[in-house]
């Protein structure tokens, strides 16, 4: 897969064997593209350095992309479960050829699997490791409590956890270049926390999302249209619902919609309406990739965010973008 998640990845991992001190294989990349071969030279790296188990400790360490689009929208998630919509969207967004599969969803717990899309090759148990990896460094950076991580009825992460299960089968067909038995599934286990609960680990240092810019021009929009506008901007990443909306105004979702109908205005008219204003911000003013600025703005994918701008703005992004940003 050769899109900006998996260039963030790479670039967490090279820079986690810098801190480890291990020669990192090939350059920190700066294109938002990189090849597949790239991400399974440094796997592979990483697994003969020191097998699985340091594959999954350097996986965790997300803080080592800490600013960019893909930690942005990560760490705004409020839960592990608000964190596995988040990572499908993403998956969803770069149309990627794994995805992770939940096969159980309830309080305090997820079981998921990483597997292979219609069509697609099985991901290499080492591919499968990383992701595993990322996914304990962000549920740790969000402030999840007593997370623990059991794979195959061996505990991997958390309370109890040892390198044993790198000894099972599928483990020790690890390279990164040969594919192995199916990735047993993940079960995760954690303490349920009230929303009160988050809220107070974000006020104690847990690290959450960076909010937008408002636009230089101002909302043409009454309350609660306006309220709605600055909460959106806190994070929108988040491909907020309307129900979402009203519960964060500690409104009735009828009476967000009476109110906004009384102004002329719907949700999803606002909802576009902003999402374009947010993106023409970031295409004039920053350096994220055009398929970046979609995500960060909650396009369902980068033909969405393309075919949404230019019917709104009247030039495509990438137009958009070099006009704002002429001297």
């Amino acid at each position: 897969m050769d899109d900006f998640a998996s260039a963030s990845m790479l670039r967490l991992l090279l820079r986690a064997m810098a801190a480890h001190g291990l020669p990192p294989p090939l350059p920190q990349p700066g294109a938002a593209r990189v090849p597949l071969q790239h991400k399974q030279q440094v796997v592979a790296c990483i697994v003969r350095a020191g097998g699985l188990p340091l594959l999954l400790a350097l996986a965790q360490q997300v803080q080592h992309i800490d600013g960019e689009p893909l930690h942005q929208a990560l760490v705004g998630a409020h839960d592990p479960h608000d964190f596995l919509g988040r990572w499908q969207r993403l998956e969803r967004y770069v149309h990627s050829s794994h995805r992770l599969l939940c096969h159980q969803h309830g309080a305090g717990t997820l079981l998921l699997q990483h597997s292979a899309g219609a069509g697609a090759a099985p991901p290499l148990p080492a591919e499968s490791v990383a992701v595993l990896g990322a996914w304990i460094g962000a549920l740790q950076a969000i402030g999840t409590r007593g997370l623990r991580v059991e794979m195959a009825g061996r505990v991997v992460f958390g309370e109890g956890a040892t390198d044993a299960w790198a000894t099972d089968p599928w483990a020790t067909q690890a390279s990164a270049t040969v594919a192995a038995a199916p990735m047993p599934s993940w079960q995760l286990h954690w303490e349920p926390a009230a929303a009160a609960a988050w809220a107070g680990a974000r006020s104690t240092g847990v690290r959450g999302p960076t909010a937008m810019p408002l636009p230089d021009s101002p909302l043409p929009w009454p309350e609660p249209a306006a309220a709605l506008a600055r909460w959106f901007h806190r994070d929108p990443a988040a491909a907020p619902r309307v129900a979402d909306a009203a519960a964060a105004l500690g409104l009735p979702l009828r009476t967000l919609q009476r109110r906004l109908a009384a102004a002329g205005l719907s949700f999803s008219a606002l909802l576009g309406e902003l999402r374009v204003r947010l993106a023409a911000s970031l295409l004039a003013r920053s350096t994220p990739t055009l398929a970046e600025i979609g995500f960060l703005c909650g396009y369902a994918d980068q033909a969405h965010f393309t075919r949404e701008f230019t019917r709104r703005a009247g030039l495509p992004p990438a137009r958009y973008r070099a006009a704002a940003q002429r001297p």
